[in-house]
């Protein structure tokens, strides 16, 4: 019985899979796989990130095989390449890491023109073909991409501040010009304008008498300052110490005030007289009505008009531009006259080569020139409005007064409500020609 039932069992089986099997000739016919699944297009475009993720894990998912061949790829086409004659054995780096061909390092193009390259080598033509793909592709590396600015901290290299250029102090570096402390801000200076002179006389004859003419010039002291306001937010933070920025930029800017005022100053209202509009002065060289580039005879005929006077130039204050025109002087063979000391036929420096307060350059090889760019090159002479004047003159004659030295103070008070500091340079000061005949002004030097 139990037999019969097997035999039942069995050919009902059979039966059954007749019915559900389809014929061998019925089959469709499987295509054979020709490249591998991996580089099949069944994922997204290529990401840098998911290649650091598997390169950081050791090891890469499923998910990551595209950007792991991509790297593959990339590493054989852009591999590291030894140098004949470097010793790149010798490199910490590559010792340590080893060329890109590492389980712990991967090669990514850097373009798109590289990663159509990669990306054709591992025949996915296609994609290469993508610019929207191989464009994601890229910019996954880009620091500029937004959201990965946090990954890319900003240096700032404060070691390197730089401090604004700015020009030379020039009326307080020339030997000579002394600088006198006064106790009020009116300074009078008498001086002997006009000798007594002397005479001959006869044996017994009659001796007449003889006065000098006395005169005396009216100095007012002003006031020259630098003043800063901060936040205190500003004074706790700042790099490099905003004390120190202060300490360094105060005392300069005050003292670049000074020296203008010494040379331009109008001598109306908060401004000091200075040299430039000076009353008295010996008359320079003219350069005519309208202005023109100067000459060296232009400074020959006004240190002869101040010898005339009886002063012996000693310094010249200018505009860098003054030197430059005159620099650029040639005689008729094309020879620089300023630097033709031995014939030769080209350009050279004419400064004195000398640090600090050496002059920049010297004239008529006994005049000394120290520059100051504050000079106006844009005053109105004539019908021309780039004209500047130079200053020549005797150092011995020209007193510097000088109130208050440049001091600084700090207040923690002057705006207390918006927790705000202060901080202030103070001088005061003016300048004096004991004799006015003993500095002249060439006026009207174009370039």
């Amino acid at each position: 019985m139990d037999a019969l039932t097997e035999v039942v069992k069995n050919a009902t089986t059979e039966a059954v899979r007749a019915v559900n099997t389809v014929k061998e000739e019925d089959r469709p016919g499987a295509g054979g796989a020709t490249v591998s699944s991996v580089n099949l297009r069944r994922y997204g475009p290529p990401r840098l990130g998911n290649a650091m993720k598997g390169l950081f894990a050791g090891q890469w998912r499923r998910s990551q095989a595209f950007e792991h061949d991509l790297a593959q790829a990339a590493g054989e086409m852009f591999a590291f390449k030894e140098v004949e004659g470097v010793d790149d054995g010798a490199d910490p780096v590559i010792a340590e890491y080893g060329s890109v061909k590492s389980n712990r390092s991967i090669v990514w193009p850097k373009t798109r023109e590289e990663m159509y390259d990669v990306l054709y080598a591992m025949g996915e033509k296609p994609a290469a073909k993508n610019v929207a793909d191989v464009d994601a592709a890229i910019k996954a590396m880009s620091e500029g991409t937004s959201g990965t600015s946090g990954l890319v901290p900003i240096q700032y290299a404060q070691d390197r501040f730089a401090y604004a250029l700015v020009s030379t102090i020039a009326v307080k570096q020339v030997p000579g010009i002394e600088t006198m402390p006064v106790v009020s801000n009116l300074v009078i200076l008498p001086s002997e304008q006009t000798r007594a002179g002397g005479s001959t006389a006869l044996e017994a004859g009659l001796l007449t008498a003889q006065d000098a003419t006395l005169t005396q010039q009216t100095i007012t002291v002003k006031k020259q300052y630098g003043y800063r306001q901060y936040s205190n937010e500003l004074l706790a933070d700042a790099t490099p110490a905003w004390m120190e920025f202060l300490a360094n930029t105060l005392v300069r800017d005050v003292a670049l005030v000074q020296d203008l005022q010494f040379i331009e100053g109008s001598g109306s209202t908060s401004n000091i007289q200075g040299i430039v509009g000076y009353s008295g002065l010996t008359t320079g060289a003219s350069l005519g009505a309208n202005g023109r580039s100067p000459t060296l005879d232009d400074f020959y005929d006004t240190q002869y008009a101040l010898r005339l006077a009886n002063a012996e130039p000693d310094f010249v204050i200018c505009h860098p531009r003054v030197i430059n025109s005159l620099g650029k002087l040639k005689d008729s063979t094309g020879n620089y006259l300023l630097s033709n000391r031995n014939g030769v036929n080209s350009p050279a420096s004419f400064g004195t080569g000398l640090p600090g307060a050496a002059p920049k350059a010297v004239l008529l090889d006994t005049l000394p020139v120290w520059f100051s760019s504050q000079i106006n090159i844009a005053r109105t002479v004539g019908t021309s409005s780039d004209c500047t004047t130079a200053i020549v003159g005797k150092a011995s004659q020209v007193l510097l007064l000088e109130r208050q030295g440049i001091e600084i103070a700090y207040s923690e008070h002057v705006a207390f409500a918006n927790d705000q500091s202060a901080a202030r340079a103070i001088a005061r000061s003016a300048i004096a020609i004991l004799q006015p005949t003993a500095v002249a002004t060439i006026a009207g030097i174009r370039p």
